[in-house]
């Protein structure tokens, strides 16, 4: 008959745990501030054709582009500004030919009318809701996409060539 001894695995048990002369706790703190921070995406307001002898003689030349502005959730942009371009003078907007001294008037506004110039400053730009999702594009007024329309005035007299200008879009939030 076999004999079962209880003694080794308490033996085994006692010299396998750890002998501690007393224990401390406390709590780590983790935390991190998450910021508040805006993108825009904007492609070229490409308006084609300007023809001024024929086409545009006597009719303006209308485009538009859609801006993708993006923010981190619950921020809310306060206003959307496009500043005046590269070669504004005398109160307009131009595109510049080349190295420049050519110019061609255009202008931008803040809807399809053509009646509200987008310029700078708080009562000037324009003021979507708070974000939803830092993976959705920010709304303005009837749910739609922030859009630019651009028009460039009919009957301009101006060289042939490529004309192009430069505005900046800011965010404030």
């Amino acid at each position: 008959m076999k004999k079962i001894s209880l003694m080794a695995p308490v033996v085994v048990a006692l010299l396998a745990a750890p002998v501690f002369a007393g224990t401390a706790t406390n709590n780590l703190t983790v935390q991190t501030t998450v910021v508040a921070n805006c993108t825009v995406s904007a492609a070229t307001l490409n308006f084609g054709n300007y023809d001024p002898l024929v086409t545009h003689a006597a009719t303006d030349l209308a485009a538009s582009q859609a801006l993708t502005i993006k923010c981190t959730k619950g921020t809310a942009a306060t206003s959307i500004d496009l500043n005046n371009g590269g070669n504004f003078s005398g109160g307009t907007r131009r595109m510049a030919i080349g190295g420049g001294g050519s110019f061609l008037n255009y202008e931008l506004y803040k809807e399809a009318a053509h009646t509200n110039i987008w310029t700078t400053g708080a009562t000037n730009g324009v003021v979507p809701a708070a974000s939803t999702s830092k993976d959705s594009a920010l709304t303005f007024s009837g749910g739609t996409a922030l859009t630019v329309f651009g028009l460039v005035p009919q009957n301009q007299d101006v060289t042939t060539g490529s004309y192009s200008d430069t505005v900046s879009i800011t965010i404030n939030f």
